[in-house]
């Protein structure tokens, strides 16, 4: 999952907190994601995470500031 490097809450445990942070940072990386991915309705979900897969590879590479960063999910058996 795409986050900042400034935002303290892991969003794979912490949702609500890490997402009011990186609002209250301006930063909206979920609407980022959605605008770099460009999905439609319809999308099978391996081509939804295909999509999202290589929107966020695009974010990384792009990213001048280097404030993005990818967090696993700490529970393999839920991805």
């Amino acid at each position: 999952m795409l986050t900042t490097k400034d935002n303290p809450w892991d969003p794979w445990l912490h949702w609500d907190n890490w997402l009011a942070m990186d609002r209250a940072l301006g930063y909206y990386t979920n609407e980022l994601l959605a605008r770099v991915m460009q999905a439609s309705y319809g999308l099978s979900d391996e081509d939804e995470e295909t999509l999202e897969a290589r929107a966020i590879d695009e974010i990384l590479t792009n990213d001048m500031t280097g404030m993005y960063q990818l967090v696993s999910n700490p529970d393999p058996n839920d991805e």
